[in-house]
């Protein structure tokens, strides 16, 4: 039997696909083939830097694909993560890389519903997990701003715009979005939030962080209306600690004009 042979050059540019999704090839395909690169070697972030981290996290940069971060774990924290556990997680599979099963089961779930009613998706899509020389990564798409950079998140921008009646409203469609796309969003806050575009160009919010369900019950999971509920809730409360800030800003600054 004579073996397949495939010729690359074609399978590159194959002419259905790029009939249908012709930007996507050209930006997503180079992006992610490399003749010369395993596809699960171990990435290399030793000399890398973090361009975002939170308590448990840190995100970095792909060495070589320009539509993704990767989140990995605290290694000088993994013990105290471990410690400061819920008893009932200590019992479930994953560990302390529970919370990356949390995020990806989340992803697949709203990703599967929206399919079905060809919506664009209000969170960051996640590709799967990957081997790095800091331990397991989570490979998720990265938001962007106008000139290719990480997007801001919503804490920064109100920081440097305020908080406009334009934003507002952009929020304000987006909870309805979550809502309707019954994301289970647990951390409610502007910085899990971004102002960008995805990796096929749509511009938008997007939730980055803190989605998946995290009870020991998963009502919120089970019940649309009760998350719904919740979201409005959350949202309410949101809004509130933005109003309060913003109130004594305004207190300080005329006290500083006071006193010049």
């Amino acid at each position: 039997m004579k073996p397949l042979e495939f010729d690359m050059e074609k399978l590159t540019t194959f002419s259905p696909l790029q009939k249908m999704h012709g930007s996507y090839v050209r930006e997503i395909l180079p992006a992610c083939t490399s003749l010369d690169r395993q596809p699960f070697e171990i990435l290399d972030l030793s000399a890398s830097t973090p361009v975002a981290q939170g308590s448990e996290r840190r995100v970095y940069l792909h060495p070589y694909n320009q539509h993704f971060l990767l989140k990995v774990l605290h290694r000088t924290n993994a013990k105290g993560l471990k410690k400061n556990e819920k008893w009932h997680v200590r019992f479930t599979r994953g560990g302390i890389y529970r919370g990356f099963f949390t995020e990806f089961s989340e992803c697949v779930t709203v990703t599967a519903r929206i399919n079905s009613k060809n919506q664009p998706l209000p969170i960051a899509r996640i590709a799967g997990v990957t081997s790095t020389s800091l331990g397991m990564g989570l490979m998720v798409e990265k938001i962007v701003d106008e000139n290719g950079a990480i997007a801001p998140n919503l804490k920064q921008v109100v920081a440097a715009h305020g908080f406009t009646a334009e934003l507002r409203k952009m929020l304000d469609v987006f909870f309805v979005a979550l809502a309707d796309a019954h994301v289970v969003y647990n951390d409610v806050g502007l910085s899990n939030i971004a102002c960008g575009r995805n990796a096929s160009g749509t511009k938008g919010l997007y939730l980055v962080d803190g989605f998946g369900s995290r009870q020991l019950v998963p009502v919120y999971t089970w019940s649309k209306s009760l998350n719904r509920r919740r979201l409005e809730r959350k949202y309410t409360e949101m809004l509130q600690k933005i109003d309060s800030v913003h109130a004594r800003d305004e207190v300080r600054l005329l006290a500083v004009e006071s006193s010049g």
